[in-house]
């Protein structure tokens, strides 16, 4: 069974105007992933906490999304 995503893109679109940023920018696939993944490897209550860490540390420009995703994925 597949997934309904027929409200993800208006949410997100509504979201990013709230707060000034260009849902352009925003790929949830790869975000759900990384979610995803700390809830069954780690622990599910900080699936939403390493998400908003990973969006702190992009925001910041730090570094490349991927590889700062890569390195909290490493902490589970």
């Amino acid at each position: 069974m597949t997934e309904d995503r027929s409200q993800w893109r208006p949410f997100i679109e509504r979201a990013c105007e709230a707060v000034g940023i260009d849902p352009a920018t925003i790929d949830e696939d790869p975000i759900l992933d990384m979610a995803a993944k700390i809830a069954h490897e780690g622990e599910r209550p900080m699936a939403p906490v390493g998400t908003y860490i990973l969006g702190l540390a992009i925001g910041s420009g730090i570094g490349d999304p991927d590889e700062l995703r890569a390195k909290i994925e490493a902490t589970i």
